[in-house]
């Protein structure tokens, strides 16, 4: 989603040899050297848990971290500073790494990009209430079955649902405010990201109702999207 030119399977043929894939999203690819660190694990599937890993903690020393003044002592030596977005504060390196440059391109993001892991979070900094429904009973779902953030000008500015038929990108809905030109292109660039060589949307269906905290969308009319 990030990248331009990547095509799919790229990742894995780039990889190959060099690095492995874990399950761990937050450090899915890992170079080949710290595989023996892993390999233990590999046959124990539930290890990595958030239940299972609380129960190998001695009681004695359960969240011992979050009270032993480490944060305190790196906040007062100027090794991490806090900064609040919305009602939360969060803990961030005093000279984080300037941003790439934009290249003003609109980005389909995944739904595991992250830029929105943190719901709460992209929803103080951003105005945009972003779950992926992809588990939920769909009588339960808002937005679809599986709806990607779109990402423009540094913004989280709307809502794609599509699916891959063959060769062609079939987009179903769009929710946001987006030039047609810039769509057009992120659309394109997802496109040859899953193999295809064509796009086409659907009819545009009935607007769906506004969720409280998800900032100022507007449902777009599908039928100014791509046809080819």
């Amino acid at each position: 989603a990030r990248v331009n030119g990547l095509k799919r399977g790229d990742v894995h043929r780039y990889a190959r040899g060099v690095s492995f894939e874990h399950f761990a999203k937050e450090r899915c690819l890992v170079h080949a050297r710290h595989f023996a660190h892993y390999r233990g694990q590999a046959v124990e599937t539930p290890w990595w848990r958030h239940s299972e890993r609380m129960k190998r903690i001695p009681a004695s020393v359960l969240h011992a971290a979050r009270v032993d003044g480490t944060v305190e002592r790196l906040l007062e030596a100027g090794r991490l500073v806090t900064v609040r977005v919305g009602r939360r504060p969060y803990l961030m390196l005093p000279e984080p790494a300037a941003p790439l440059p934009d290249d003003g391109a609109a980005r389909i993001l995944g739904p595991l990009d992250a830029l929105v892991w943190d719901r709460a979070l992209a929803r103080d900094a951003f105005g945009f209430d972003y779950v992926w429904e992809i588990y939920k009973p769909a009588p339960q779902r808002v937005w679809g079955y599986y709806v990607c953030p779109i990402l423009a000008d540094g913004r989280l500015v709307g809502r794609l649902e599509g699916r891959r038929e063959g060769r062609t990108l079939v987009v179903q809905r769009l929710w946001g405010a987006i030039e047609v030109d810039r769509l057009n292109a992120a659309l394109e660039r997802l496109a040859a990201a899953n193999g295809c060589d064509a796009v086409a949307t659907l009819p545009p269906r009935s607007a769906l109702p506004e969720m409280a905290g998800t900032g100022p969308e507007t449902t777009k009319d599908t039928s100014r999207a791509p046809r080819r």
